[in-house]
C-alpha cells in the first residue's frame, strides 16, 4: 500500500490594531471603525499523484497521513482519470495505517469528479485521508491537501 506523509507548516497570523491615543484639550473622541475579522488562511500542504490504485473490491485502500500542529480544518481535492470509476474519499481521525478502525470524520462517495472534502475544527493530531477506488479497473489519481486556519 503506498503511503505518503505530509506535515503541516505552522502559520502565524497577526492582527495589528491601531489604538487612538487620548489627548487633553477637551476635543471629542471620534470612535474608530470596527476591525474586521480576518478571513481564514488556506495553505497548500501537499500535492501529488499516484497511479495503479487497485479497486477496493481487491482490498486496496490508499492513505495520506497529515499531522495538524494546532486547531485547524483540513481540505482535500482528489481527481482521477476514468469517469467510469467512482472514487470515495474520507477524512479519518488518527493514522489508519496502524488502526484499521480509525473513526471516519467526513466522507464523500458521490459520483462528482473531482471531489473536495473538508473536515473542520480539528484539534492537533494525526489525520488520514482515505481514498478508495470503487470502480472495477485500476485508477490514477491526483490530489491537493490544504490546511485552513
Amino acid at each position: 500500500m503506498p503511503v505518503m506523509q505530509w506535515k503541516t507548516r505552522s502559520l502565524a497570523a497577526g492582527l495589528i490594531v491601531s489604538l487612538a491615543g487620548c489627548g487633553g484639550g477637551g476635543s471629542p473622541v471620534t470612535p474608530s471603525s470596527p476591525v474586521p475579522t480576518p478571513s481564514p488562511v488556506r495553505t497548500l500542504i501537499g500535492e501529488g499523484s499516484q497511479s495503479n490504485i487497485l479497486p477496493a473490491s481487491q482490498g486496496a485502500v490508499y492513505f495520506l497521513i497529515v499531522t495538524v500542529p494546532a486547531n485547524a480544518s483540513l481540505e482535500a481535492t482528489v481527481d482521477w482519470t476514468s469517469a467510469s470509476n467512482t472514487i470515495a474519499i474520507g477524512w479519518a481521525s488518527g493514522d489508519c495505517r496502524f488502526d484499521p478502525n480509525c473513526p471516519l470524520i467526513e466522507q464523500n462517495a458521490g459520483s462528482a469528479k473531482p471531489k473536495t472534502l473538508r473536515a473542520s475544527n480539528l484539534p492537533a493530531g494525526n489525520y488520514t485521508l482515505v481514498i478508495l477506488n470503487l470502480g472495477t479497473t485500476t485508477e490514477s489519481i491526483s490530489f491537493q491537501l490544504f490546511v485552513v486556519h
